[in-house]
């Protein structure tokens, strides 16, 4: 029973992480897609102290429910920042195909970062849900909020290659 939880695992994540079947081409079109994340949130949501705090002063039953709500506002950051980072790798998958090697460096490195971040939100995924059930039961990977902002600073430099290559090509 453990294996085939196992195999349905992986297939899962083979399955999350496939290669984008949709490209984008317009950058406003994509910038309107993405989902608001704010890092800062997400992090005061799991962090430990804040979660002993509320823990030494509250009941028990009232520390349970809180921690239960904390905890699904978490899973659905950790789910919009992986919806977030597929929509980058698909914007990724055409730059790193343009003519302009700068342009194709800077898609290859936001295609690997927003990968990495993907893979990262899917797997805290259980972890949260884990964590929901049974509070303090899961440790959660430290490295999301700068996964977060190193993706977004390769998504804005990407940007700011591609608009000027494409006023150019309309003049």
């Amino acid at each position: 029973m453990v294996v085939l939880g196992c195999v349905f695992a992986l297939a899962a994540v083979t399955f999350l992480l496939r290669r984008p079947r949709h490209r984008f081409f317009d950058l406003e079109d994509l910038a309107s897609q993405l989902l608001t994340v704010n890092a800062s949130a997400f992090l005061n949501l799991v962090d430990h102290g804040e979660e002993a705090y509320l823990k030494r002063h509250l009941p028990p039953m009232a520390f349970r429910r809180i921690h239960r709500e904390r905890m699904l506002a978490a899973i659905q950051y950790a789910w919009q920042a992986a919806q977030n980072a597929r929509r980058l790798m698909q914007l990724a998958e055409v730059a790193k195909e343009d003519s302009n090697h700068k342009i194709a460096a800077a898609g290859e490195s936001l295609y690997e970062q927003a990968l990495t971040l993907r893979f990262c939100s899917l797997q805290m995924l259980p972890r949260l849900a884990l964590s929901a059930a049974w509070p303090a039961q899961a440790e959660l990977p430290g490295t999301f909020a700068d996964g977060y902002q190193a993706m977004s600073w390769r998504f804005q430099t990407l940007a700011r290659l591609r608009v000027p290559a494409r006023l150019s090509r309309a003049a």
